[in-house]
């Protein structure tokens, strides 16, 4: 039994140690494995069951069964055991993988984002013909040109209802 944790561990820890290195030189790509991922888990963009997972799990599991190959007498414990650690492993990295890749999210500004927002004029908007609004969207301030069928001054509030492209289309409030 320990010359087979024995080998598990050594085998997934050699794997692991390769997926690692080519993730830091750009090569660490993985396939999910869409038969098992329809478990009602909400995985984003992240799979569940992949091949580093797997790894992960049994890179856990073998490790855990030579840690405590000689404290847990019972082979029905240990198993158990390596099996828990092995799936904290396995869930342990894919909640870690998922958060990083929260962090790559796209946060560029799209100017449809604004319609409904309440923007300042900031330069005057003449009767249809173009000026400028600043508003705040998720805690950064943006600076549009827009446009209006109404005469709105500097400093006036106004409410975006539309947009053509990256040019807004307000209304004073």
């Amino acid at each position: 039994m320990y010359n087979t944790f024995l080998c598990i561990a050594i085998a997934a820890s050699v794997v692991f140690i390769i997926q690692f290195v080519m993730t830091l030189i750009g090569l660490g790509g993985d396939t999910d494995v869409d038969a098992f991922d329809s478990d009602g888990l909400d995985t984003d963009t992240v799979g569940v069951f992949t091949f580093k997972n797997l790894v992960n799990f049994l890179l856990g599991y073998g490790w855990a069964g030579i840690c405590f190959y000689n404290t847990i007498s019972s082979t029905l414990w240990l198993q158990l055991t390596a099996i828990g650690i092995g799936l904290l492993f396995f869930f342990g990295f894919w909640l870690l993988l998922k958060q990083i890749l929260r962090l790559s999210q796209d946060s560029t500004f799209h100017a449809e984002q604004a319609v409904g927002l309440t923007a300042d004029v900031y330069l005057h908007i003449p009767l249809n013909g173009r000026g400028k609004v600043q508003f705040s969207y998720r805690g950064s301030v943006h600076e549009l040109d827009a446009i209006s069928d109404a005469d709105i001054p500097t400093g006036a509030k106004c409410k975006i209802v539309g947009n053509k492209g990256d040019l807004l289309i307000v209304e004073r409030i």
